[in-house]
């Protein structure tokens, strides 16, 4: 047993050795210091391709929303003013008033805006609509019917629209159905689809929590 873990340690030593620490990624590109607020970086890879005899058909796609202003006008503010008021007492430095100067273009763009779906959003999937039938031509060839829906939060619904305008730019026969969130058959055909009744439906709530637990459990953004 002692022999298999000096043999064990000898594999993993080196190879946690090669491993780039977290600091070393954040100094390496600033940009990760934003943590969830850190707009994803597009990277090109390789399709696995279809297995021999096959080739696609369909895509099923799941997407979040794109980059977003802050939830709030809130989120904006309290900086702000804590900004200025350390400004008119002269209490910060060069590098403070620099910043201080930078949020308040910030806010002159973000003002009533706080939760909507940001430029960057909307460039975000119409890239991903690019990719996906670059990479999937044959899937979209012809007049392909595609049935596209989101729940009732605008970003969303405005995220879908870019990725689905962008793919309409390219191939103009592509037939749409915006459908609702919960069918377009039943007794709630017309209901709006808010997140807590996505996660209760699809029975994710039931699969996400501790035993015992009294109350569902929620997965946080999940679904919008």
């Amino acid at each position: 047993m002692k022999r298999f873990s000096i043999i064990l340690s000898a594999i993993i030593l080196p190879l946690v050795a090669l491993c780039q620490t977290t600091p070393e990624e954040v100094f390496a590109d600033l940009n990760k210091a934003g943590g969830v607020y850190y707009a994803y970086p597009v990277t090109e890879s390789l399709n696995t391709p279809a297995p021999k005899g096959y080739e696609p058909f369909y895509i099923s796609h799941y997407g979040r929303h794109g980059s977003r202003y802050l939830i709030g006008d809130n989120d904006y503010e309290w900086v702000l003013k804590l900004m200025r008021r350390a400004h008119e007492a002269k209490a910060l430095t060069p590098l403070g008033e620099d910043a201080l100067k930078r949020i308040e273009l910030v806010w002159l763009e973000a003002e009533g805006r706080g939760g909507d779906l940001a430029p960057l959003g909307v460039r975000q999937h119409r890239g991903i609509a690019e990719r996906m039938i670059t990479a999937f031509p044959q899937v979209f060839k012809g007049e392909p019917a595609i049935s596209a829906r989101s729940t009732i939060v605008m970003r969303c619904a405005m995220s879908m629209d870019a990725f689905c305008e962008r793919l309409k730019e390219i191939n103009p026969k592509i037939i749409y159905a915006y459908a609702t969130g919960l069918g377009l058959h039943g007794p709630d055909k017309d209901a709006a689809l808010i997140d807590f009744i996505a996660m209760g439906r699809s029975g994710i709530m039931n699969s996400v929590g501790n035993e015992g637990d009294e109350r569902p459990g929620f997965i946080q953004g999940a679904f919008c």
